[in-house]
């Protein structure tokens, strides 16, 4: 992750009745990640037409629309991508960077010396380096993001006094994560030396700068508040303490219902949810997709 205070000093806070120029607005966006287009499709795009402006932060389930009359913003409202309607009236809009790089001329300068620095004057045309160099947006620079700064920070340096709580499957899924980042940066770094249809030799970071290894993650995870929860019995042990036992079972499949064209497995759920709630059990629904949760919602 970027510095904390990169996030910080990014963050651009807007209501209804402030004064913000247009030319600000439209160089924040383009300095931190977004890209301008015709019409805002996806996270990340942003559109100007006049005296307003269209822009879908990341992280957010619709992109908003401003209303400016002059520099004065008049409304925020999220509005939907395809019928273009106004969806809700917001009181406030918090930007924050679409990119984990804002594209200025000193942090284009440390990437520049850091470049070169790990891998030697660039000779050959280099589209990285020269995207870059130009201040233009890359594809993918993220992959080099230790270039950028000084130091990268963690999900630990945002949340320094927060418990970790981890599942029985947490340890075999950290292991298995390490390995298909061995493998891929294996995979780039045997492309170094070749150019593959024409194409200009990838030169990738060293895994330790991007990603934390097995010793540095059980370091961090040691000098923090660290509980396992399991569904299976608990064996009395040194490490006891830190498990909590929550005694789960697996829940009740409804490939029948899906299977059958005749009946909504939604309907089947809800009737299930309602059967658990009248026999005082206490339901938590979690749901893969939006989609599904507002169809949930809508049944129950």
């Amino acid at each position: 992750m970027v510095p904390r205070d990169y996030i910080a000093d990014a963050a651009l806070s807007i209501r209804p009745g402030n004064q913000l120029d247009m030319d600000r607005l439209n160089s924040y966006l383009s300095s931190n990640g977004y890209s301008r287009t015709g019409a805002v499709m996806e996270p990340g795009d942003f559109a100007v037409r006049g005296g307003i402006v269209d822009l879908y932060p990341p992280g957010i389930q619709n992109p908003v629309r401003l209303d400016f009359f002059g520099d004065t913003i008049e409304s925020i409202r999220t509005f939907d991508v395809e019928s273009q309607r106004t969806l809700q009236q917001l009181p406030e809009l918090n930007l924050l960077p679409a990119s984990e790089v804002e594209l200025n001329p000193e942090l284009i300068r440390k990437f520049r010396s850091g470049y070169v620095e790990k891998f030697g004057t660039v000779r050959d045309e280099d589209p990285l380096y020269a995207a870059i160099s130009d201040g233009r947006r890359y594809q993918g620079l993220e992959h080099w993001l230790p270039l950028f700064y000084d130091q990268l920070s963690t999900l630990f340096d945002y949340a320094p006094g927060a418990m970790v709580v981890m599942d029985h499957l947490a340890q075999e899924a950290h292991k298995d994560r390490l390995k298909q980042i061995d493998d891929y940066w294996q995979a780039r770094k045997d492309t170094t030396d070749t150019k593959a249809f024409g194409a200009p030799p990838y030169k990738p970071l060293d895994r330790s700068e991007l990603y934390l290894d097995e010793r540095e993650w059980h370091r961090l995870l040691q000098a923090r508040r660290l509980r396992f929860i399991t569904p299976f019995e608990v064996v009395a042990s040194s490490d006891s303490g830190k498990v909590i036992a929550i005694s789960g079972r697996q829940g009740r499949s409804f490939a029948a219902e899906r299977a059958d064209e005749k009946r909504n497995v939604f309907d089947a759920v809800a009737s299930h949810i309602h059967n658990l709630q009248n026999n005082n059990s206490h339901v938590l629904v979690a749901s893969w997709s939006i989609g599904a949760r507002e169809r949930l919602k809508g049944v129950l």
